[in-house]
């Protein structure tokens, strides 16, 4: 009767620490499933800030794009005032009579 008694005794204590290995490991399991959980909740807020700077950065290049062409026209208008010529002759002959007469009037004053 004593070594039936031990064996009972020797499968609770059994049952014991497998139920108390059973505990920590349900406890390790649901940390685990917070930890997976607040990831995901991570990673959503992470893949909205993603697209919002996608978004953000299309929105910038279509503005690059617009000014990159206006910069275009403007050199191309440019280089055509320049090729054209600023002043037609008869402009730079008023504009040197106008330049000789500041010179006159600045020497009266010298």
């Amino acid at each position: 009767m004593i070594q039936h008694t031990e064996s009972e005794l020797s499968q609770l204590h059994v049952v014991k620490t497998v139920e108390a290995m059973l505990r920590g490991l349900l406890g390790k399991a649901q940390h685990a499933a917070e930890i997976i959980a607040s990831l995901r909740s991570e990673n959503q807020i992470l893949n909205r800030h993603i697209e919002e700077l996608e978004q953000h950065i299309t929105q910038l290049q279509r503005e690059l794009s617009a000014r990159e062409m206006e910069l275009q026209q403007k050199e191309a208008k440019g280089k055509q005032i320049i090729a054209e010529g600023f002043l037609t002759p008869e402009e730079k002959a008023i504009m040197r009579e106008k330049i000789k007469d500041f010179l006159a009037r600045i020497s009266q004053y010298v």
